[in-house]
């Protein structure tokens, strides 16, 4: 097991994309926290990966939400006391859209979730990695934050917006030994879900606002699509364990695309 014992907070950890990663971390040892706003979601995964051996810690938590982010790493330092590593991946979509029509509101709710939450969560988990010394932050991104996709501006803005948060974090992060990467995700294989990369945790009233699953993303990303399908997440996860590893030691301030899956 590869992060025996080590802990990890995953945000939106109970769903979608977030419940592969925290399964995968789980196997390899980690305990994990789940933080998510999803309270039947997180009692369910949590459950699931005690049933199998594994330490789980569920925590309702809305990422926009400074004080519930503080509380969140209070209780994980309590439980745990320590924290190994952060997976930023909740995520919001918003509402497809044209760029004329499109409400202020709906840029600003999109960056509270995606940047902000990145933030909030960034800055108090480091707070508790920097005496330590030690530690790891993956940020989940988009590869839309790089190609764009008309129908979800402000989503792919937000995305990239994390992308220079990343970059100053590693400079921060730096001189305390403490690692921090983006990964820059295409499309998922999310049983048929239909959710862009990233957007693990949507808001219930923006459903509507789901890529439709009959869409074909890959012309909107300048691609084909590969013979292996889309990224299963899984293989996503197993990214995300080597970054946590000591074998990424002098991996930090990347932005690593996964876009394309070879494999049958």
């Amino acid at each position: 097991m590869r992060l025996q014992d080590r802990v990890a907070i995953v945000t939106g950890g109970a769903i979608g994309l977030g419940k592969g990663i925290s399964s995968r971390l789980a196997r390899e040892g980690a305990k994990v926290v789940l933080a998510s706003r999803t309270e039947s979601a997180l009692r369910e995964m949590a459950s699931s990966i005690e049933a199998n051996g594994g330490a789980a810690l569920a925590v309702p938590t809305d990422v926009c939400d400074e004080e519930q982010v503080k509380a969140m790493v209070s209780k994980t330092m309590d439980r745990f006391g320590q924290i190994d590593l952060l997976v930023n991946n909740a995520g919001y979509i918003g509402q497809l859209g044209d760029f004329m029509s499109l409400p202020g509101s709906e840029w600003i709710d999109t960056y509270r979730v995606n940047l902000m939450g990145t933030m909030f969560c960034s800055r108090e988990v480091l707070k508790t990695m920097i005496p330590k010394r030690q530690g790891v932050i993956v940020n989940i991104s988009s590869i839309a934050a790089a190609t764009g996709f008309l129908p979800t501006m402000p989503y792919n803005c937000s995305k990239a917006a994390i992308g220079i948060l990343t970059t100053d974090l590693a400079r921060i992060a730096a001189p305390h030994m403490i690692r921090v990467n983006a990964l820059l995700l295409g499309p998922i294989d999310l049983s048929g879900a239909g959710v862009p990369a990233g957007a693990s945790e949507v808001r219930p009233e923006t459903a509507s606002g789901q890529i439709p699953e009959e869409l074909d993303l890959w012309p909107f990303f300048g691609m084909s699509a590969p013979p292996g399908g889309s990224l299963l997440p899984d293989e996503i996860a197993s990214t995300i364990v080597y970054l946590a590893s000591d074998e990424a030691a002098g991996i930090t301030g990347e932005h690593i695309k996964m876009f394309t899956r070879l494999r049958e």
